[in-house]
């Protein structure tokens, strides 16, 4: 299993990426993605904390402004470790339908680097 490839994004790319999925906040804490699960979406983090999670301990937090899950979606690659979001954290879900509508309508130089490399 590969490792989940992690993107920071700029404002500009967060604007443009929650125009094609509206954010939605998650009140409890949540498992979004399992240990050796193929993802059923990407997620952009707009607000809050996410936490990688491998054998019951925190092994990487991702904070606002990330990008993550898109590859592994695009490319049905399994996560090697469950990632968890935290209460009061806002996410853009990106499903494998956005995704494709986000890349045949945005300029290539334009898009976050996660998803320049799909396009390609």
């Amino acid at each position: 299993m590969k490792s989940l490839i992690v993107n920071e994004v700029t404002t500009y790319h967060i604007d443009a990426l929650t125009d094609f999925a509206e954010p939605r906040i998650y009140n409890t804490e949540s498992d979004i993605i399992y240990e050796g699960q193929i993802p059923h979406a990407g997620y952009l983090l707009i607000e809050g904390e996410i936490h990688f999670i491998k054998r019951k301990k925190v092994i990487q937090k991702i904070q606002a402004g990330t990008l993550f899950g898109v590859a592994e979606l695009m490319n049905n690659s399994p996560i090697k470790f469950t990632v968890r979001i935290l209460p009061n954290s806002k996410v853009s879900i990106l499903d494998k339908s956005t995704v494709k509508e986000i890349l045949k309508e945005g300029e290539l130089e334009k898009l976050p680097l996660a998803l320049q490399q799909i396009a390609v």
